[in-house]
């Protein structure tokens, strides 16, 4: 539930250019299922960065070379990219749901060299420039990415540098086609430009969305205090979160009118809390009125594809 982005960015840049070329790129589990990450290369040459692709926001960014307080990560020196090049000035500023966050300046890719008139350091004024982003051998110009200058503690220890936000422009601080995801503890995998037939099977069952925010699809009811009320032995540990008999994980599936797109055991467990009971994936969390985030818990369990052509989310069974 940490990446549904509250954001609270200025800024007006220019959409990401069309990407027509598929291509996979392998993920990283950084641990415990909670995190998946991948190389992104941006400036010529080349810069490389570990990156969280969040399908709950909207915005590229990675640390600044000017950059106090963003931990021990890879920074991003606009000086050393031939291919960056000053727009305008302006800052971005973006805060997420668990509460981290990072600001600093905008930069994009045009394919101009960049020059300065003086450093840009944070708290002087910020920039606005272009660089080239390529991810597994997919490169694109035209393309945003903020350059932070300033990163919240969560981020500052993180594993990955930075973030590429895969929801739509309308939530972008900065402001198609389709891509897909597998998650899971090995073989995880982002492919762009469409799907990676080898690791699914059957046809994808599309949902449309209810708005180009997130990528948020409904309608679906899903009453947690019911649900833990009809498990024997489950109990309240604290508000919003519950736990069960480890011995008896329940049955959990979510479903929108078509198949039924089951939890394995493995995943709605989240660990032991003591005394033979065990917490449970299903939880209560104040992020939006009427709102749910199926996040990894569900996506570990279904291959997803996220298309921008359809405006919709489809799901299909792992092989």
């Amino acid at each position: 539930m940490a990446n549904l982005a509250r954001n609270t960015g200025h800024g007006d840049i220019p959409p990401a250019a069309n990407v027509t070329k598929r291509q996979a790129l392998p993920l990283t589990d950084q641990g415990n299922n909670m995190l998946w990450t991948g190389t992104v290369s941006i400036g010529t040459p080349s810069q490389e960065f570990v990156i969280n692709f969040d399908t709950g926001s909207s915005d590229l960014w990675v640390p600044s070379a000017e950059c106090e307080s963003c931990g021990n990560h890879n920074t991003y020196d606009a000086y050393a990219s031939s291919t960056s090049a000053l727009q305008s000035t302006g800052s971005f500023e973006i805060g997420y749901g668990d509460g981290s966050n990072a600001s600093g300046d905008i930069y994009t890719d045009s394919g101009e060299p960049l020059h300065f008139s003086e450093p840009a350091n944070a708290g002087t004024y910020s920039l606005r420039l272009d660089d080239a982003v390529s991810v597994a051998g997919v490169a694109v110009t035209g393309q945003s990415l903020a350059s932070v200058t300033q990163e919240s503690g969560a981020f500052q220890s993180a594993p990955q540098d930075g973030l590429m936000g895969m929801a739509w422009q309308a939530i972008s601080a900065e402001g198609a086609g389709v891509f897909s995801m597998k998650l899971g503890p090995s073989g995880a995998e982002l492919y762009l430009g469409g799907t990676d037939t080898s690791l699914y099977s059957g046809d994808l069952e599309y949902h449309a969305l209810t708005q180009k925010t997130y990528w948020q699809i409904g309608p679906a009811t899903a009453l947690v205090a019911q649900f833990y009320a009809a498990v024997p032995g489950a109990l309240e540990i604290q508000s919003g979160f519950y736990a069960f008999p480890c011995d008896a994980t329940p049955s959990v599936a979510f479903s929108w009118g078509g198949a039924s797109w089951e939890i394995s055991p493995e995943n709605f467990n989240l660990g032991e809390v003591g005394s033979g009971l065990c917490q449970g994936a299903l939880g209560v969390l104040e992020i939006e009125a009427n709102t749910w985030l199926l996040g990894d818990t569900f996506m570990m369990n279904v291959y997803t594809a996220f298309s921008a052509d359809g405006s919709a989310v489809g799901f299909a069974a792992l092989v």
